[in-house]
C-alpha cells in the first residue's frame, strides 16, 4: 500500500476518533428541564462601535428578557455614526439600560474592544457578566435566563451558541456550516473537560474572575502555580514581589476560589484550584498573544 494511501487512513481514523470520543459526547447532553427558582442579578455587556442600525434592530430584544433583576450595559466605542442618538432614545424609554462611552484617543493602549469591555465590566452593577455583541438578536426572550440558569456550584465560565442567522445564498450555507463545526470543537472539548474556547456573542463568568485576571501580580502568581505548590516565601522569590504583597494577593485569588491553600506542618503551599484555572490561564495568554 503506497504512503500516501497509509498516511491519508491514518488521519481519517484521528479525525473519526475524535468525532466518537469527543464531539459525539454531545449527544448525551440534555437540555435543562426548566429553570432555577432564584437567579443572581446579572450585567448583559454590549460593545458598539458604529453599530447605530444593528442596535436599532436587536436591542431592544436584550431589553425585554424576562429576568427579574438585570442591567443592559452598552459601551460605545468611539462611533463615527449615529450610535449614540440610537442608545439615547433607547435609554429614555428603558430603566435597566446603562451607557458608557470611551472618547476618541481614550485608549492608550490601542487594544480596540478590550479596552471597552473593560470599561463595560468596571461599570456593571452585578457579579454575574454576560457579553453578547451589537450585531447579535436572542433568539428568545428567557436567553438570558437560560446562560444565567447554566451555573452550578464550581462553574467559571459559562459558554454559549450564537449561529448565523439563515439567508439565501451558498456564501451564507458556508457560514453557517464553519460557525456550527466551530461549535461542535469548543463544546464537544468543553464537555469532555478541556475547554479551550468560546465566542464572545455569547459567554458568561464572574465579574471576580475577570478582575482576578486583571492584575499584573496575581497574573504572576497564577503562572508560578500552574505546575506546582508554592508557599508565600517560594512565590515571593520567583515573582521578586514582597510577601506580604503576595500574601495580600493571594487572599484575593483564595477568596475568588482560583487558588486553595493546604497545609504542610508549620508551612502553607497554594496550588490552583482546579484544572480548568490552568486552562483559563493558558486561553486568556494565548489571546494576548495573538492579540
Amino acid at each position: 500500500m503506497p504512503v500516501e494511501v497509509k498516511v491519508f487512513f491514518a488521519c481519517a481514523a484521528v479525525q473519526c476518533l475524535y468525532y466518537l470520543l469527543v464531539f459525539a459526547r454531545l449527544n448525551f447532553v440534555r437540555p435543562f428541564k426548566g429553570l432555577p427558582e432564584f437567579l443572581p442579578p446579572a450585567s448583559v455587556i454590549i460593545c458598539a462601535k458604529n453599530e447605530a442600525q444593528n442596535l436599532a434592530q436587536y436591542l431592544k430584544v436584550v431589553l425585554i428578557q424576562q429576568y427579574k433583576q438585570y442591567e443592559v450595559i452598552v459601551v460605545n466605542d468611539q462611533s463615527t455614526d449615529n450610535t449614540i442618538d440610537v442608545l439615547v432614545e433607547f435609554y429614555l424609554r428603558n430603566k435597566n439600560l446603562k451607557l458608557v462611552n470611551v472618547a476618541p484617543g481614550e485608549d492608550k493602549t490601542n487594544s480596540g474592544k478590550k479596552y471597552a469591555l473593560q470599561k463595560g465590566i468596571a461599570a456593571a452593577t452585578f457579579d454575574t457578566i454576560v457579553v453578547t455583541d451589537a450585531d447579535c438578536r436572542p433568539a428568545t426572550t428567557i436567553w438570558l435566563a437560560k446562560m444565567v440558569g447554566a451555573y452550578m456550584q464550581n462553574t467559571k465560565v459559562v459558554l454559549g451558541h450564537s449561529p448565523f442567522e439563515k439567508q439565501p445564498g451558498f456564501l451564507n450555507k458556508l457560514i453557517r456550516y464553519e460557525n456550527f463545526i466551530t461549535a461542535l470543537q469548543y463544546f464537544g472539548f468543553a464537555q469532555s473537560g478541556m475547554p479551550y474556547m468560546g465566542v464572545g456573542r455569547n459567554l458568561s463568568y464572574k465579574k471576580e474572575l475577570f478582575k482576578a485576571f486583571a492584575d499584573t501580580t496575581r497574573i504572576k502568581i497564577i503562572a508560578v502555580l500552574k505546575d506546582e505548590e508554592l508557599c508565600v516565601g517560594a512565590i515571593s522569590e520567583l515573582i521578586n514581589v514582597s510577601q506580604s504583597a503576595v500574601s495580600h494577593q493571594l487572599r484575593v485569588l483564595k477568596n475568588s476560589k482560583i487558588i486553595k491553600p493546604k497545609r504542610v506542618g508549620k508551612q502553607i503551599f497554594y496550588s490552583l484550584d482546579d484544572e480548568h484555572i490552568k486552562k483559563i490561564y493558558d486561553m486568556g495568554l494565548e489571546h494576548i498573544i495573538k492579540g
